[in-house]
């Protein structure tokens, strides 16, 4: 087994509940998403200090985006009561996307570590990686074609083992630092 393999299987081994790398649902995403805050060196000074915000955005009225917001919030409560993120704990809220000002606006008043942008946004991806970049937000997606347009990291399923891909220049613009331990098992566009 190479390096890479090996820091792969060990990083998915860690995480709990995740027993077949394969699977590929709401809980092994969540659980990804916050295994890759826990890598991010600028965690700390990107969090208010007191909890660790994600916030959840989706799009009204598109089935597949609702529903994936709805899982994954569900899955987030769920975790929220026992898990903590950088010794800060969890806490989750959705956002109904509609315009760049009403989102910059929640963004402000959450001050979210992390944004998950749901299937259905694709026309507004570049807006909202401006207000991810400007408050200092991670982006993140199971969508990889939002990559090319500015969200940082996107998660999904293989045959072998959950795939991630990271916007380097995308999640540096955002304030963010990732460990190279975590770059070294991601495809990571430069």
């Amino acid at each position: 087994m190479n390096r890479r393999a090996a820091i792969a299987t060990l990083l998915y081994a860690s995480l709990p509940g995740i027993a077949s790398a394969v699977e590929f649902g709401p809980k092994q995403v969540a659980l990804l998403m916050l295994r890759i805050l826990a890598y991010d060196r600028n965690f700390k000074t990107r969090a208010d200090g007191k909890t660790a915000p994600i916030l959840l955005l989706y799009q009204e009225g598109n089935e597949l985006s609702e529903t994936t917001q709805v899982d994954l919030n569900n899955v987030f409560e769920e975790l929220s009561a026992s898990v903590t993120v950088g010794g800060l704990p969890l806490r989750v809220a959705t956002f109904a996307y509609t315009k760049p000002l009403a989102l910059e606006a929640r963004v402000l008043s959450l001050h979210p570590v992390a944004l998950f942008v749901c299937p259905g946004l694709a026309d507004a991806v570049p807006a909202i990686s401006a207000v991810c970049r400007k408050r200092a937000v991670l982006s993140m997606t199971t969508t990889n074609a939002y990559l090319k347009t500015g969200i940082s990291v996107g998660l999904s399923g293989g045959d072998d083992r959950i795939h991630m891909a990271i916007n380097l220049p995308a999640s540096k613009a955002e304030g963010v630092d990732l460990d190279a331990a975590l770059l070294r098992i991601a495809e990571v566009y430069r």
